[in-house]
């Protein structure tokens, strides 16, 4: 998940400063063009729209971001004494949690107005990893932003497997 995190906050950034540039580009062209035109026959309408375009843009990209961000839960979940290892949703605000603490699994009922501890697990479940490491299109991100990932124990067992 932090792999996905830097690739989201890098599209980010890249695309602020690619939009920028172009604003920047148009802003240039603009001045030139308003040297030349006299004030009776530049309406205020000509630099109200593409900053008001330029606002929608940049509102449109924030709530795409958000949407991504809650849809791929982007937030740390594993620390040094807790891991999460599943989460199961029941309902709009219910949900049932399995964590790690000191090597046991625990169910844990997470509800608006309380957590409850339902069960401990007899057999800890293993939680499972993402195979990005052989997907193409995250070779292809790498590539574009130069990054190279960490090699980990998953992924040198899934090459060899």
């Amino acid at each position: 998940m932090n792999v996905l995190k830097s690739y989201v906050k890098r599209l980010c950034i890249s695309f602020v400063a690619v939009i920028s540039q172009t604003a920047f580009a148009e802003e240039v062209v603009k001045q030139q063009n308003f040297a030349s035109k006299t004030p009776a026959n530049t309406p205020a309408s000509d630099a109200l729209m593409p900053m008001l375009l330029a606002l929608l843009l940049v509102v449109f990209i924030i709530i795409v971001v958000a949407f991504v961000a809650k849809k791929l839960n982007l937030t740390p979940n594993n620390t040094g004494h807790f891991k999460l290892v599943s989460s199961m949703s029941l309902g709009g605000r219910e949900r049932i949690i399995i964590i790690e603490v000191q090597g046991q699994q625990h169910a844990i009922g997470v509800t608006p107005q309380n957590v409850n501890h339902l069960f401990s697990l007899e057999n800890p479940i293993e939680s499972k990893t993402l195979p990005m490491a052989n997907s193409t299109l995250v070779n292809k991100i790498n590539k574009l932003f130069g990054y190279t990932p960490p090699q980990t124990d998953a992924n040198s067992t899934q090459k060899n497997g």
